[in-house]
């Protein structure tokens, strides 16, 4: 995903005006300039407003980028996680060689997104649209630790955790977390179906 495909996402989520420094910070943008020169060319081909308003995150009257109405309309299907897990699918069951319908296994009490009949393969979906360094993120990075906590909990031999949208939510946990992976399998699925191992 692009600078660009994460500054319209978070447009697309939020559905309401950004400053450049919020949008710097919820699309992973490296500095703040680079906000501007997306709402600039954004602005020039009229995919998007951008003027004087109260910024929804930060709540200070700066130059804000919103969608136009069209476009807010084009960006309204957001891929659901239902959606992103039923596309990780098929090419999860090519990498493992085996069918994962959704199921439980037992002594932990949650339905796995993806399980083998076996049970020696285990895994769930994880999409991620915006990821707010400050906010969001922390939140983010505990649900990824519950999930590998539960998953060392089943006798599967082959446990991982399936990202989309946002892949540096999965890479940072890594960089600060990679140790406690516990032999979790990081994968990471692009938009076009590539799918990637992380670790």
């Amino acid at each position: 995903m692009t600078h660009k495909d994460r500054f319209m996402e978070v447009l697309a989520h939020l559905a309401s005006p950004v400053c450049d420094d919020c949008m710097a910070r919820l699309a992973l943008l490296p500095q703040r300039q680079l906000a501007y020169q997306i709402g600039e060319a954004q602005k020039n081909m009229g995919l998007v407003r951008r003027e004087p308003t109260v910024c929804s995150q930060c709540g200070k009257v700066k130059k804000s980028t919103s969608l136009t109405d069209a476009d807010a309309r084009e960006h309204g299907d957001v891929v659901s996680p239902e959606q992103f897990e039923d596309f990780a699918r098929p090419r999860l069951e090519e990498f493992f060689c085996t069918t994962l319908p959704k199921g439980s296994v037992a002594g932990v009490p949650k339905v796995w997104d993806y399980k083998s009949q076996d049970n020696s393969v285990v895994g769930a979906a994880k999409m991620y649209t915006i990821a707010n360094s400050r906010d969001i993120l922390p939140a983010k990075f505990a649900h990824i630790a519950e999930h590998i906590w539960l998953q060392s909990h089943t006798t599967a031999t082959q446990r991982f955790l399936v990202f989309g949208g946002i892949r540096q939510v999965p890479q940072q946990w890594l960089e600060r977390y990679g140790s406690l992976a516990d032999g979790i399998i990081f994968l990471f699925l692009s938009d076009d179906g590539r799918l990637e191992r992380l670790n």
